[in-house]
């Protein structure tokens, strides 16, 4: 089964509604949730890296994506990352 690291970092794809509009509060695991059936087709693990909206991450947040995916490099075989 392959191995994926499913990296959250926030983003419209996490975004609920709020009283102050969208705000990412879903998760990488609350990402997963909605698709159920990939459990089946892959080891994923999920990590949350950050949970901003996209006109608020900065050269800091790029930087500490790119360190989250070297990390996960080391044992997956596959990176995905949730944002927009």
């Amino acid at each position: 089964m392959p191995r994926i690291q499913l990296l959250a970092t926030g983003g419209t794809i996490a975004s609920q509604g709020t009283d102050k509009g969208l705000v990412p509060l879903t998760g990488a695991e609350g990402i997963l949730d909605f698709m159920p059936s990939l459990k089946d087709r892959a080891a994923i693990k999920a990590k949350d890296v950050f949970m901003l909206d996209s006109s608020n991450i900065q050269p800091e947040e790029w930087q500490q994506l790119a360190r989250a995916v070297l990390e996960a490099a080391e044992s997956a075989e596959g990176i995905v990352i949730t944002h927009g």
